[in-house]
Parts: structure tokens; C-alpha cells; sequence
């Protein structure tokens, strides 16, 4: 049941080519990060119903009412992942290191006065603001090994060749597909030998072939080993407005421009492990993607003040639609005995596509006690709907896609809380963000169920003009990773990803 389900979540079909996704894929548009300030970060991006900090306009975008400034703000940040890989039963560590500029942005403030003093009732300030903060970063590297003797990527070839049935004259001359590198290479064949009554493609390494000098019913074994080059990132614009009205209730909203970008690359390797298999010694298959996507969507929220301490925050988040554009192709190498090579590509400039995809609406609900120069409490609940994520094409090449989506997903809880303790123009800053799995049957995935768990720590110094703020995010997640399917939902592996994640934040913002 679990490799029936992965076979959906892990394979799409375009065209006349394949390229394998992780299961977390269809997440991963859907589940976005924080931290994108130095201060968000050492708060766990628990600042919905705190606001005054250029973040906060991702969240709940009333939070930019809050500020009394004009402001510029920047931030650094160091990102490394580490990544242990499991896979048959051995473990391989790989990891990225990657520095980049998660927040940019600039805020005006213009406070309304009544006989040269400012208004305390009625509509006391306005604000205008734009920042461009990283969402999510999709940075990850690994690297898995084993030993199969249940099958080769080359029945995932031939399962693939199979919907052409006879044609091989198609495949030929579909310009560089999966299937077609395998026919070129002569990894799978229509032209039976031993069984003229076989009307499909098949791997010329099947067990049941007489040409093998292994034993019938053991098939051979292969040596497997791969890696995956994932980068990337998730970026929002925001051009957002924001108003006080008797420093009670702060409203805001925002138009968000999203921006897209995600590269992988994917090499799958085989040998022949005990040297049985006839007229074959090694395979390298590579493929590489390219995704770019942009979307426009809303955010609106508000923050009331309860009393000069206590506030709550409640912001939505329409869906949006991004317009995704992929770029793919495909690599396959291929030695025979006598150190034969044999080599084939996608033709050049490689397959692409275009498609759509529908990131869910979401409602951020927050609670903040405030207490002036001593510190404050903030906690915020989101809730994204993972189960409405929704791709689509002219072709409803993704019915069978979003189907597995509405089935095995569900609605999401995000728990995020952060503490800030004031000592004399020093903040202390400390957190936890919890994100539960986004599967509807969390047990059936617990080896690997997606959920993740991030620690946070800051500190900051803050003068009238500037402040220069650091931050750190540590975090914990388990995936699954397929290297490739089977007609036979019990014949292939899948490895587990278990990913440590650590960043370090540097923010300086200047009022003016």
C-alpha cells in the first residue's frame, strides 16, 4: 500500500519523458519557512500579534502598523543542511552550505498630528512598505548506497516503454526520453530472444532470461548508489499599507508577488555487483530539472490590543497560483563487457513544460503579552491547507496527482512560539516552531512523516537609529526519496532523509 501510494506521489508524466519528484515535492510549495529577519528567526517567527519588524509583513502585514518609523532593514544569513541518507540498510551523510540575503526592505511612516502633537484617537499613523523576504530555501544534497536484489532502474525503464506497447519507432524518435536513452543503450528491448510470444518492452537483465548464468527465480544483484543536488528558494515580494487607529487596532495588507526558483539533479548509478549479469557492467543515469514559477496573492490582517499588554493578531492569506515553467532532461551511460561505452542524451535544449499550481489559502491566529523595556511572550498558530493543493494543465496530466493529494494530505497545524527578554538596549531571544506532518495517516509515514521541529536563539542591541540584531535556527525533518518505481509495487526501495538544519541570521535596520 505505502509503494502504491509513493508511486503517485513520486512520478509525473509529461510528455513523452519522465523525471522523478520526491514525495515532499507536492509540499513543498505549500510549506513555508520563517526567519527571514534576524529577530523573527530568534523568536521562531512567532511575531503575528507583535509586529514592528520588517517580517512581519509575511505573516500578518498589520504588524507593519505597529512600526513608528521609517526603516531600512537587510539581512545575512549562513545556511548549512546536513543530510543522513538511508537506503538498504546503509547509511550515507552528505550536506550544502549556502549564504544568502533573505531580507531587504524599506518602510515609511507617516504619523497624523493634532496641534503639533500626535493623535492618540482616532487614526494615528500610516504606514507604506516594501521588503522581498526568503520563504523557503529548498537547499539540500545527499547521497544513498545499497545493494539490490529485488530489481534495476532499468524495469523502471521498460515499465515506462510499455505504454507504447510495439512502438519502438516512436520511442526512437521522441528526442531523448527515459525510455528512449534505455532503447539506445540497449538496457531494454522489444525483440525477444528466448520468448516470441512477449509483446512488450522488457529489461534485457530479467531473471528469466536463459542467456544468465544465475540461478532461476535469484535475480542479480546490483549494486546502487546516487545522489541528489537540490537548490533553490521560495521569494515574496510585498507591497504592503498599514494604519493605527488609537494604538487599539493596527490593520494591514498586502500584494504578494511570489518567485519561484528550484534546480535538481538526480544520478542513479548500478554495477554489476558480482559480476553474473552477461554483457553488462555498470549504468549512470543523471537527470536535471529546472523550475521556475511566479504568482500573485493577498494577505490581510489585524491586530487589536486587549489591554496595553495582552494583543491577538488573526491574518489569511488567499490562495495563489503560480505559473510554473520546467526545463528537464536526461542523461544515460552505459558499459558492457569489453568496456564497451555506450552513451545517450536528451537532445538538445531538452524537454519543457508549462503548468500551474495552486498554493492553499492559510489563517494565522496570534497571542502576544507585551510588557514595555521588559520583554514579551508571542505565540502564533497556522494553519495551511495542505490537501488543497492543486496542479493543473490543458492536458489533466495531473488528475491522478492531485487525486493522491486530496487523499493522503491534510489540513496542517503550525505551532510557533518565542520569548524576547529586554536588559538595558540588549534583547535575549529564544523559540520553538513545531510543523506536524502533513499526512492524513501520520502513523502509516512515521519512519519518514515530514514533520518538522526547529530551536531558535537571538540577541539584539537596539539604539534610537539602528539595530543590529543575530539570530540562529536549528531544525530537525525526516523525508522519503524513491530513486525509482517498478510495474511491481513490492520490487524497489525507498530511502529516508534525515535532515539537520542550521542558520545563522544577521539583520542590521537603520530608522531614519
Amino acid at each position: 500500500m505505502k509503494k502504491t501510494i509513493l508511486f503517485f506521489l513520486t512520478f509525473i508524466y509529461i510528455h513523452s519523458g519522465v523525471y522523478a519528484q520526491q514525495a515532499e515535492d507536492a509540499l513543498k510549495y505549500s510549506t513555508i519557512g520563517f526567519g527571514s529577519t534576524a529577530r523573527s528567526a530568534g523568536l521562531a517567527g512567532a511575531i503575528g500579534a507583535v509586529g514592528n519588524d520588517p517580517a512581519s509583513i509575511g505573516y500578518n502585514p498589520a504588524g507593519l502598523a505597529v512600526n513608528r518609523h521609517h526603516v531600512f532593514n537587510v539581512t545575512l544569513s549562513n545556511y548549512h543542511v546536513g543530510t543522513n541518507t538511508t537506503y538498504i540498510n546503509e547509511t550515507n551523510f552528505n550536506s550544502c552550505n549556502k549564504i544568502t540575503l533573505p531580507s531587504i526592505g524599506i518602510i515609511f511612516s507617516k504619523i497624523n498630528y493634532n496641534k503639533k502633537k500626535p493623535v492618540v484617537d482616532g487614526w494615528c499613523h500610516y504606514n507604506l512598505g516594501f521588503t522581498i523576504n526568503r520563504l523557503s530555501n529548498y537547499y539540500q544534497n545527499f547521497f544513498y548506497s545499497g545493494t539490490s536484489g529485488k530489481s534495476s532502474i532499468s524495469d523502471a525503464f521498460a515499465t515506462l516503454a510499455n505504454k507504447y506497447k510495439d512502438d519502438k519507432n516512436y520511442i526512437l524518435t521522441d528526442g531523448g526520453s527515459a525510455e528512449n536513452l534505455a532503447l539506445q543503450t540497449g538496457l531494454i528491448d522489444n525483440y525477444p530472444i528466448y520468448d516470441s510470444s512477449l509483446k512488450t518492452f522488457v529489461n534485457n537483465y530479467q531473471s528469466n532470461y536463459q542467456k544468465q548464468n544465475f540461478v532461476i527465480g535469484k535475480g542479480p544483484r546490483f549494486t546502487q548508489n546516487g545522489s541528489g543536488n537540490n537548490s533553490g528558494r521560495l521569494t515574496e515580494m510585498n507591497f504592503a499599507g498599514g494604519a493605527n487607529y488609537s494604538n487599539k487596532l493596527f490593520i494591514g495588507a498586502s500584494l504578494s508577488v511570489g518567485l519561484l526558483k528550484q534546480q535538481s539533479v538526480l544520478i542513479h548509478s548500478e554495477s554489476d555487483s558480482a559480476s553474473n549479469i552477461n554483457d553488462f557492467k555498470s549504468l549512470t543515469y543523471t537527470q536535471w530539472v529546472n523550475t521556475k514559477g511566479t504568482s500573485v496573492g493577498f494577505k490581510l490582517g489585524i491586530i487589536y490590543r486587549v489591554t496595553n499588554a495582552f494583543r491577538i493578531g488573526f491574518a489569511y492569506h488567499t490562495p495563489q497560483v503560480f505559473k510554473m515553467h520546467d526545463e528537464y532532461g536526461y542523461k544515460l551511460s552505459v558499459v558492457k563487457d569489453g568496456n564497451i561505452n555506450l552513451d545517450a542524451n536528451t537532445v538538445d535544449p531538452g524537454f519543457y513544460y508549462d503548468y500551474t499550481y495552486k498554493q492553499p489559502s492559510k489563517i494565522i491566529m496570534s497571542m502576544a503579552y507585551v510588557k514595555d523595556k521588559a520583554g514579551l511572550l508571542s505565540f502564533d498558530l497556522e494553519i495551511p491547507n495542505y490537501n488543497k493543493a492543486l496542479f493543473n494543465d490543458s492536458l489533466n496530466t495531473f488528475k491522478d496527482r492531485n487525486k493522491s493529494i486530496a487523499t493522503n494530505y491534510a489540513t496542517g497545524v503550525i505551532f510557533r512560539s518565542g520569548g524576547e527578554l529586554y536588559i538595558d538596549q540588549i534583547f535575549l531571544r529564544g523559540g520553538v516552531a513545531i510543523y506536524s506532518s502533513p499526512f492524513s495517516n501520520k502513523e502509516f509515514y512515521k519512519d519518514a512523516n515530514q514533520a518538522k521541529q526547529f530551536y531558535t536563539l537571538g540577541i539584539g542591541y537596539q539604539t534610537k537609529k539602528y539595530s543590529i540584531d543575530l539570530g540562529y535556527i536549528y531544525g530537525v525533518s525526516k523525508n522519503y526519496f524513491t530513486p525509482y518505481t517498478t510495474e511491481k509495487s513490492d520490487s524497489y526501495y525507498s530511502a529516508i532523509n534525515k535532515s539537520v538544519s542550521n542558520q545563522i541570521l544577521l539583520t542590521f535596520i537603520n530608522r531614519f
